[in-house]
């Protein structure tokens, strides 16, 4: 078991609220243990790579190409993402100075 960080942005376009609620529950599907008290922000206990988890988010929702998601192994320095990423230099360059 792994502890994560997940972060998302919808985009407001479209089907906005269907496209969050979709990601809300699969990554409570996904959990054995979370913390959801904020906005599109989880920490989730699971049983997975960061890379998996990030997959199954992106693939097994209604999450679109346009939307952002970010997913953090705190456990391990591994992370993954999916979507419209403005700046991925910058977040490549924090991520790696953990």
């Amino acid at each position: 078991m792994a502890i994560f960080a997940i972060s998302f942005r919808v985009k407001d376009t479209g089907n906005r609220q269907e496209r969050w609620q979709s990601m809300v529950d699969k990554i409570r599907e996904i959990a054995s243990k979370s913390w959801d008290e904020t906005t599109s922000f989880f920490i989730i206990e699971a049983n997975r790579t960061a890379g998996s988890l990030a997959d199954a988010i992106y693939f097994e929702t209604e999450m679109a190409a346009s939307d952002t998601l970010l997913v953090v192994n705190l456990s391990t320095k591994v992370y993954a993402k999916h979507g419209e990423i403005k700046y991925p230099n910058t977040l490549d360059s924090l991520m790696s100075s953990r």
